[in-house]
């Protein structure tokens, strides 16, 4: 009698374990899924943190008694050095990507001109290998690179 009901005991806990860890599947993924648009944002912020963590301890060191104010010095290194920058080129390859985009459908820069001055220029050797790799058709070659960068701009 006491043998099977601390098998009944045995099999309840067992199944109590699993509908448990089944519940903690469904929150983990309800987790993941409601993170997910943030994925890059805490990559950047955990990047950023291992960068600049040992500027981070040496300002708490010359200032023990004030964390706030060495985080915010941080913070303020870490938009210094990284985010006005990257702000900065990003909106200068915006800028260049533009400029090409119109010149581009402006006709005044011509991937055929382009094309033929790069083939002009090549050693013998060059075209050979190209050719050994199936690039040696620079017609083909010119269209593909000039859809890639039309539909890239675009």
């Amino acid at each position: 009698m006491i043998v099977a009901g601390t098998l009944t005991g045995a099999i309840m806990y067992s199944f109590e374990n699993r509908v448990f860890l089944g519940f903690v599947i469904i929150a983990s993924l309800a987790m993941l899924w409601i993170v997910s648009p943030f994925y890059d944002a805490i990559l950047w912020g955990l990047v950023a943190t291992i960068v600049f963590a040992p500027v981070h301890d040496r300002l708490l060191m010359r200032m023990p008694q004030r964390k706030n104010s060495a985080a915010l010095l941080t913070l303020l290194l870490i938009i210094g050095m990284v985010i006005i920058p990257a702000v900065a080129i990003g909106s200068l390859l915006v800028d260049e990507a533009l400029n090409t985009y119109g010149r581009l459908q402006s006709r005044e820069l011509d991937m055929g001109q382009l094309v033929a001055a790069v083939q002009n220029g090549m050693p013998a050797w060059m075209h050979a290998l190209l050719d050994r790799f199936g690039l040696g058709d620079f017609a083909a070659l010119q269209q593909k690179l000039s859809s890639v960068m039309t539909s890239g701009l675009r």
